[in-house]
C-alpha cells in the first residue's frame, strides 16, 4: 500500500476500524454497506471521486490494486475471505 500527499486517508477494514494505513487507493464494500450504487460515494459524501466501490465478491476474488501483498494478505479461510493486515492475521 503506498501513502502519498495526494490523497491522505486512515484505510479501514470492512466494518469502518482504523488499520492506521495511509492509502491512495481506499475502497468499500458495495454489498454490506448497503449503498449499492456508488455514485451515492461512501459514508455521507456523496459521489467521492476518491473512493471506489467493490462488491464483497470482488473483495473476495483478491488482493484490490494499491494494496501491498507485503503488507495485506487474503485467504478464503480467513476474514470471510476478505483481505487482512499480514501483522494483524485474524483468528481462524
Amino acid at each position: 500500500m503506498s501513502g502519498g500527499d495526494r490523497n491522505r486517508r486512515r484505510r479501514t477494514d470492512r466494518r469502518g476500524h482504523s488499520a492506521g494505513i495511509k492509502s491512495q487507493t481506499p475502497y468499500w464494500d458495495l454489498d454490506t454497506s448497503g449503498i449499492s450504487n456508488p455514485a451515492q460515494g461512501a459514508g455521507n459524501q456523496a459521489s467521492d471521486p476518491g473512493i471506489t466501490g467493490l462488491t464483497t465478491a470482488q473483495f473476495q476474488s483478491g488482493l484490490p490494486a494499491g494494496f501491498d501483498p507485503g503488507i495485506w494478505k487474503q485467504n478464503a479461510k480467513l476474514n470471510n475471505g476478505y483481505p487482512y493486515l499480514i501483522d494483524n492475521t485474524p483468528p481462524r
